[in-house]
């Protein structure tokens, strides 16, 4: 792992396991014993030799940060502070630079203008991808129901058409 500045608004570090030549395997099943609840949990040796109990709260941070890595994507932490442009808020979110000017400028999406240029926050940007993730779930769900009740079957009747 690389050495970051670690002040408020800036990248604390970021994980490569293509670069690290990380085995995958064993990495997803870490991740599943972090989350199995069988009391797995982490500790660190320090210096002196002696373990040191984690907080479960990283445990379950850490099983998510190998889920990932186990997916061959590179894992980056950042502060809760931190801002990132339009370009970076569209790459973590799977869109389009302008959809996300289009969001912002709407006020879908929070931001602050520095200069001429958008700087959305990370917090904001989490939020706004899980709302979207709950929303396509549920349409998902929908959509899955209307198929098991055969809505998809026949083409819809319009009324005072035969």
């Amino acid at each position: 792992m690389s050495d970051h500045p670690t002040s408020p608004g800036t990248i604390v570090d970021m994980f490569d396991p293509g670069a690290e030549m990380v085995d995958r395997d064993a990495a997803r099943r870490t991740a599943t014993r972090l989350r199995s609840g069988d009391g797995a949990e982490l500790m660190v040796r320090t210096t002196d030799g002696e373990m040191e109990h984690l907080p479960r709260g990283f445990a379950n941070l850490m099983a998510t940060v190998l889920e990932e890595v186990a997916a061959g994507h590179t894992v980056a932490l950042v502060s809760e502070a931190e801002e990132v442009s339009t370009s970076a808020a569209a790459e973590f979110l799977g869109v389009s630079r302008p959809h996300v000017v289009k969001l912002t400028d709407s006020g879908l999406l929070p931001c602050r203008m520095a200069g001429s240029h958008r700087r959305v926050r990370m917090t904001d940007l989490v939020a706004y991808k899980r709302s979207v993730d709950r929303r396509h779930a549920f349409l998902d769900e929908l959509a899955s129901e209307a198929q098991e009740m055969g809505l998809y079957d026949s083409p819809p009747v319009r009324p005072g058409r035969r």
